[in-house]
C-alpha cells in the first residue's frame, strides 16, 4: 500500500516512525482487514443460505484455529 506524499509548503515530508509505532499501526490495519473479511464471510454465508434454502450451521473455532460444526 502506498500512501500519498505529505506536503508542507509544497515540499514532500517524510514521516519516520519507531519500530514499535510501526508495529502498532500494522496491528490496527490487520484488525481492520480481519473485521472486513469477517463481515464479507457472514454476508456470503447468508447469501448461500438464501440461495440453497438451508439454515446456517453454528460453527466453533477449535484450538488449532479450524472451524468445526457445533454439536447440539
Amino acid at each position: 500500500m502506498s500512501l500519498p506524499p505529505v506536503l508542507v509548503r509544497d515540499l514532500p515530508v517524510i514521516l519516520v516512525l519507531s519500530f514499535e509505532d510501526f508495529q502498532n499501526m500494522q496491528e490496527i490495519v490487520e484488525a481492520a482487514r480481519r473485521e472486513q473479511l469477517g463481515q464479507q464471510m457472514v454476508g456470503d454465508l447468508l447469501e448461500i443460505a438464501k440461495l440453497t434454502n438451508q439454515p446456517i450451521k453454528q460453527m466453533l473455532l477449535n484450538e488449532k484455529g479450524v472451524f468445526e460444526e457445533a454439536e447440539g
